[in-house]
């Protein structure tokens, strides 16, 4: 359970259908209506799809590099930023982290 004060932290599995971590999310945010949310990547997502919603408007969110790429999947960097990581992903899951990291390799 959150509890606003104590700043607890939240822990969706973002492999689940994204129906179901919208519905944990909502479950959750129930017991602390009133708490400041703080998400990041993926987390801020799900909290922008929570409030696009209307399943809940928290009185303040700080979103951490939020991963709305969808919404600039027109920008061709961001495209291609998707095909990449869409790639890298295919690779990880059959177990080629050479693969991977050979992607996604910091600059």
């Amino acid at each position: 359970m959150l509890d606003a004060d104590a700043g607890t932290f939240l822990d969706i599995d973002p492999l689940l259908p994204v129906a179901q971590q919208l519905d944990a999310l909502s479950a959750a945010i129930r017991h602390a209506p009133d708490a400041t949310v703080v998400a990041h990547s993926w987390g801020g997502t799900l909290i922008a799809l929570a409030m696009a919603g209307g399943l809940f408007r928290p009185p303040a969110i700080v979103l951490i590099e939020p991963a709305l790429f969808d919404l600039a999947r027109a920008n061709e960097s961001v495209s291609e930023h998707i095909s990449v990581m869409t790639d890298a992903r295919a690779l990880a899951d059959a177990g080629d982290l050479r693969g991977f990291w050979n992607l996604v390799k910091p600059m």
